[in-house]
């Protein structure tokens, strides 16, 4: 199976400028950002999913959690997938 992340990446990104309220399209272009080391691109579709639907999907708060652990950031890595008090 070829990982295209980068083609992947595009039409993620084709798919959000047509339908903005695509979440699924962010969650899944964040996922490639990931990938691809693109840790900050991956925190920032993230974060902006997670201001649009906090329940969208648990998964994005331990994705969120391993980008910030990539970027060395502990406290938001813990606090990603800690409850909130």
């Amino acid at each position: 199976m070829d990982k295209n992340y980068k083609d992947a990446i595009r039409c993620f990104t084709q798919a959000i400028k047509t339908q903005p309220s695509s979440l699924d399209a962010k969650y899944y272009r964040a996922i490639c950002h990931l990938d691809l080391e693109n840790t900050r691109k991956c925190i920032q579709d993230l974060t902006e999913l997670i201001e649009v639907d906090p329940s969208f999907n648990q998964t994005v708060y331990v994705i969120l959690s391993i980008a910030y652990r990539r970027e060395n950031d502990i406290n938001n890595s813990l606090r990603s997938v800690s409850p909130s008090s």
